[in-house]
């Protein structure tokens, strides 16, 4: 269907998830991956993560944000590092 995501991951200094972003894209023949403006990988990402992990606390936004949060995380061992914001051109 030549859709597909690409996932940014924030991790505790210890490995953990802390934060994540969804990045929409599509390849619509020759020529390379394109953002996504229909957001079809955060719908079809959130949708299969309902289905499959209904147990798991993952919340993803539409417009792609991911959020865990079976307990709340120390702020302080959260990479600031990795910019979550980027947009592919």
């Amino acid at each position: 269907n030549g859709i597909a995501p690409i996932i940014k991951l924030r991790v505790t200094a210890d490995g953990r998830f802390a934060s994540g972003q969804v990045i929409p894209v599509y390849q619509p023949g020759q020529g390379g991956v394109r953002p996504d403006p229909q957001k079809r990988a955060i719908y079809k990402l959130r949708d299969l993560t309902t289905m499959d992990f209904p147990e798991v606390p993952l919340e993803i936004d539409d417009i792609g944000m991911m959020t865990y949060s079976p307990a709340p995380l120390n702020q302080d061992t959260i990479r600031q590092d990795i910019p979550l914001h980027d947009t592919i051109r």
